[in-house]
């Protein structure tokens, strides 16, 4: 027997609506107001990505067939929102790069040697990134 799986409206990238139940997901709006530091082309400062934020908490993994899973909770997901809109607002030289750790708690950000990280780069160009 074959199933097919329901047509879903995609938005204009293309992208289908999440939704567990079948029914479609409540659309609305939500108000984000912020302020952050600005950086400088080689720097980042993180103390604003976290400010207010009271237990941030991500997960990265890559599974052995090279699947991403990527986990956090709403704190994890708000630092990391601060952080690519940082990334996204300040003039960043081509070479900026992060490393991080694959697996955040407030206030642990050093990574330790020889321990796998998530590497962030900046590339105005894309598809011309460093290897």
């Amino acid at each position: 027997m074959f199933f097919s799986a329901p047509q879903l409206k995609r938005d204009s990238l293309g992208c289908a609506p999440f939704s567990r139940n079948g029914k479609d997901p409540k659309v609305g709006n939500v108000k984000v107001s912020l302020m952050l530091s600005e950086d400088g082309p080689l720097t980042i400062e993180f103390a604003d990505t976290y400010a207010g934020l009271k237990r941030p908490w991500y997960h990265v993994d890559v599974r052995p067939k090279g699947d991403v899973e990527f986990w956090a909770n709403r704190e994890g997901f708000e630092h990391l929102g601060r952080l690519f809109l940082k990334l996204a607002r300040t003039a960043k030289d081509p070479r900026f790069h992060l490393h991080l750790p694959l697996e955040y708690h407030h206030g642990r950000v050093q990574i330790l040697e020889n321990e796998p990280e998530l590497r962030i780069g900046f590339d105005d160009a894309p598809g011309a990134g460093a290897a």
